[in-house]
């Protein structure tokens, strides 16, 4: 994974700077930033972001494992006084305008927020878990609760003299729609496989999406359900988060898990439920016919309105 922490991405000039004291003294905690219509970027602890006035940025908080992947957390995200500093949110206001934290972005350990007005203010965080395999014991408890800083520019300031930020309506467009397929892809795999679905992504989910819309979307679930991943480590990743249980409550806690992360805390009609649940066991048996009921199960999950209805925003940007 390119780790460049000074660099560019496009059109959204997001680089990395210097943060509070704090931060430095926890380096097995990492920020990793993503931007509609850009790519990922990383920064060492110590580090914090900067994002150019009007854009948007989504911040998640990750802790340095046994491997070269960092483990994810869940989180609280907000405002530093709320942890311990001084001074009052209007000092956040005025640079940072963030969206309420949902369930979701703590779990996932996010904040996501638009740059307002040029200046640097600082968010304060709480981590609360740690992803499996790794534990919360793996951050220092000194780092569990900190700042980091975020600088907003002008967007003068951040576009260089051939005019790097600008473009015509229709690349921004493509930029934005490509965003939301990756988002979305990273999501359906994140829900389905039960890992971060960030982590090793497919570029070729994120093209069928962005180059099919909401067919693409199922065209991606389906390909997930009926991998080996989903029918070898699903149901074991399941257990790791939710304790030891027999297969057929494992196999209700994996659903119930989907369906958080697919529809928010909305769940489907008991009848549904049922429909999935049998379809989820003919998919993870040795039938004949378990293949079809992967398919089936994948298309009926990403075409409900549930789904719909909790990523409104991300597929209504899709071309």
């Amino acid at each position: 994974m390119n780790r460049n922490f000074a660099l560019v991405l496009g059109t959204f000039s997001l680089i990395l700077v210097a943060a509070v004291p704090l931060a430095a003294q926890c380096p097995s905690l990492q920020l990793r930033v993503w931007q509609p219509g850009g790519e990922e970027t990383w920064s060492a602890s110590g580090e914090g972001v900067r994002v150019t006035t009007g854009e948007e940025a989504h911040v998640y908080l990750h802790v340095e494992g046994r491997s070269a992947t960092p483990y994810g957390t869940s989180a609280t995200i907000g405002y530093p006084q709320q942890y311990g500093a001084s001074g009052s949110q209007r000092d956040v206001l005025e640079h940072v305008r963030m969206k309420a934290q949902s369930v979701d972005d703590k779990r996932l350990g996010r904040i996501r927020f638009t740059a307002e007005e040029p200046g640097t203010t600082q968010l304060g965080y709480r981590v609360t878990a740690v992803s499996a395999p790794g534990t919360l014991q793996d951050l220092p408890a000194g780092c569990r609760e900190g700042f980091f800083a975020v600088e907003v520019l002008s967007a003068t300031d951040s576009t260089d003299g051939d005019g790097a930020n600008g473009g015509s309506g229709s690349d921004g467009d493509a930029a934005t729609s490509r965003g939301a397929a990756q988002e979305l892809a990273a999501g359906l795999v994140g829900a389905l496989l039960r890992r971060d679905g960030a982590y090793n992504l497919d570029s070729g989910f994120v093209d069928r999406i962005a180059r099919d819309g909401r067919d693409g979307v199922i065209d991606v679930a389906q390909t997930v359900v009926t991998s080996n991943e989903f029918r070898s480590e699903a149901l074991r990743r399941t257990e790791e988060a939710h304790g030891r249980a027999d297969l057929s409550r494992l196999r209700e806690l994996l659903l119930d898990d989907i369906y958080r992360d697919l529809y928010g805390y909305v769940e489907p009609s008991r009848d549904d439920a049922d429909d999935d649940l049998a379809a989820l066991d003919e998919c993870l048996s040795a039938s004949r016919d378990s293949v079809r009921a992967c398919e089936d199960l994948a298309a009926n999950l990403v075409a409900s309105r549930l789904f719909y209805e909790h990523h409104r925003d991300l597929i209504d940007q899709l071309r």
